[in-house]
Parts: structure tokens; C-alpha cells; sequence
């Protein structure tokens, strides 16, 4: 079910295909022949991009979508199926950021967060997923959670917050479809640094401080060590081919992550930042 999924002509929904890991995707399968739609709240990128892929001789339609607004998803999903019938490969993609202590984020700034990071993924489902269902074709769920989803750590709370939500949203997505006998795949994605430009346009609490700094220490990492999104992209779509659940852009990243928080966990100690940036350093060198 799962390679079928990936055929020439099937549909690929793809939220914030914009920039990052979404355009990278989007154009991966728009080169496997698939009919893609570029959703983002950036026109301009998705447009770009289109027309970039049309130039090319693919097969792609950009669609304005604010995923935290459920109306919006819902528009989307109907512009779909409109224009190209139904849905076989949904990627819930968009994602933001934000730095800063958890007592100066603006409630303005943690809403924004969850509703795009968490809840978008939700009405993404709700948009869809029933029509996956009831259409009975190849179909498969991709979520984008983070290696931020297996571990905490300071001033990346909403975000951290909304990766570990999704992880399990994912995974309690796949229980449910296991239980009733539902044959479409489900994966989340759990990348390690990759260059994109999330920190770029990311949001901190504070102007000098520690959400300040951890912010351009971020924006750092990604541009030294960042993996490559068309590289990201290609693992996902191996994960999505092989059926896979958990899609591990970083493996060794991830092992360090959930061993120094199952460690903790057990041994009922906490474990500090410092303690943990260096088990995935090590991992990572």
C-alpha cells in the first residue's frame, strides 16, 4: 500500500510547502510524477513554486491555507478534491518557532505556536483523513513532529510542547486505525537540525536575553550542521515507501535523546540541558 501511495498521478497535500522540508518534499514528488498542492500562509512562496515546477513540466497547484483556522483546512481539502479528486498522500508540515522563558512568551505568541504546530495537524486530520477512509484508495498520513519530541530542554517550550504533542497524536492516530482494521499509513517525522529557515523566521520573547541568544545559537547550528531538506525529504519518503511510523532523519541524535530521557524518567532525577546537548553531541560527532 505504501509505494502505491507514492505513484505517478496520485495527490500530495503538503502544508507549508513554502520553504524547508515542505518545498523540498513537494518537489520530490512532484519529480515522482504526483500531482502536488502547495499549501502555505505564504503566497508568494508557494506561487514561486509553483511555477517553478510548472516551468519544469510538473504537475502542482499552490493553495493559500492558514492551518490553525479549521474553516481554512476545510476550504483546502474542498479545493482538492474539486480540482484532482481524492487525497492519497496528506503531509502535515507547517510548523513555527518560538524562543524565549515560558513567563515572558506572549499568550498571543504561544496560541499562534500550538494552533499552527499542534492543532493544525489536528484539522489537517479532520479535513482528510474521513475521506481517506470512505474513498478506500492508497492513502497515507505524514506528521511533523522533531527530535524536540523525544526530550525538553529551555526556551523552545511551546515548541517542544507541540512536537511531543504530536509525536503522540501520531502515534495514537496509527492505534486507532489498527483497532478498527483502517489500511492507510501513518508516519511521524522526527527531524535533528536541518537547514531551513524556521529559526529565521522565528519569534523571541525578549530582545537581549536568554531566548534572544538561544535563538541566534540556533540559526548557528542550523547553517554549520543543518542536514540538507532535499535529504530530509528523501528519508521520508523511503520511511513512507517502507511504512514506517517513526521516520528518523538523525538516528543517533534520537537514541541519545530518548536515553537520557527514559534514564531520567526511571531514575526519577532530571537532567539537565547541558547534560543532555552534550549525549546528543557525542552521538552526533
Amino acid at each position: 500500500m505504501a509505494s502505491a501511495v507514492l505513484a505517478p498521478g496520485r495527490v500530495a497535500v503538503v502544508t507549508g510547502a513554502g520553504s524547508g522540508i515542505g518545498a523540498a518534499l513537494a518537489r520530490a514528488l512532484a519529480h515522482r510524477e504526483m500531482r502536488v498542492v502547495l499549501a502555505d500562509i505564504d503566497t508568494s512562496r508557494i506561487d514561486s513554486l509553483a511555477q517553478e515546477l510548472d516551468a519544469a513540466g510538473l504537475r502542482a497547484i499552490a493553495v493559500a491555507v492558514d492551518v490553525s483556522d479549521r474553516s481554512s483546512v476545510e476550504k483546502l481539502a474542498h479545493t482538492v478534491r474539486k480540482h484532482w479528486g481524492p487525497t492519497n498522500l496528506l503531509v502535515n508540515n507547517a510548523g513555527i518557532e518560538t524562543t524565549g522563558c515560558l513567563w515572558e512568551i506572549p499568550s498571543e505568541r504561544w496560541n499562534a505556536t500550538i494552533g499552527v504546530n499542534l492543532t493544525g495537524v489536528y484539522h489537517g486530520i479532520q479535513a482528510f483523513v474521513p475521506a481517506m477512509i470512505s474513498d478506500k484508495e492508497p492513502a497515507h498520513v505524514v506528521n511533523l513532529a522533531s527530535v524536540g519530541g523525544l526530550t525538553t530542554g529551555p526556551f523552545q517550550a511551546p515548541y517542544i510542547i507541540t512536537k511531543h504533542g504530536v509525536l503522540v497524536l501520531t502515534e495514537c492516530l496509527w492505534q486507532e486505525f489498527a483497532a478498527q482494521n483502517i489500511d492507510i499509513g501513518v508516519s511521524a517525522v522526527l527531524p535533528g537540525p536541518v537547514s531551513t529557515e524556521i529559526f529565521a523566521d522565528a519569534l523571541s520573547a525578549d530582545a537581549s536575553g536568554d531566548g534572544a541568544t538561544h535563538l541566534q545559537q540556533m540559526r548557528q547550528l542550523l547553517a554549520t550542521h543543518g542536514m540538507s531538506p532535499k535529504v530530509v525529504a528523501e528519508l521520508v519518503l523511503a520511511g513512507v515507501e517502507a511504512g514506517d511510523l517513526w521516520i528518523h532523519t538523525h538516528p543517533e541524535m534520537s537514541d541519545a535523546a530518548i536515553r537520557a530521557r527514559t534514564s531520567s524518567l526511571l531514575s526519577r532525577e532530571p537532567y539537565s540541558a547541558l547534560e543532555q546537548s552534550e549525549g546528543i553531541a557525542d552521538a552526533n560527532s
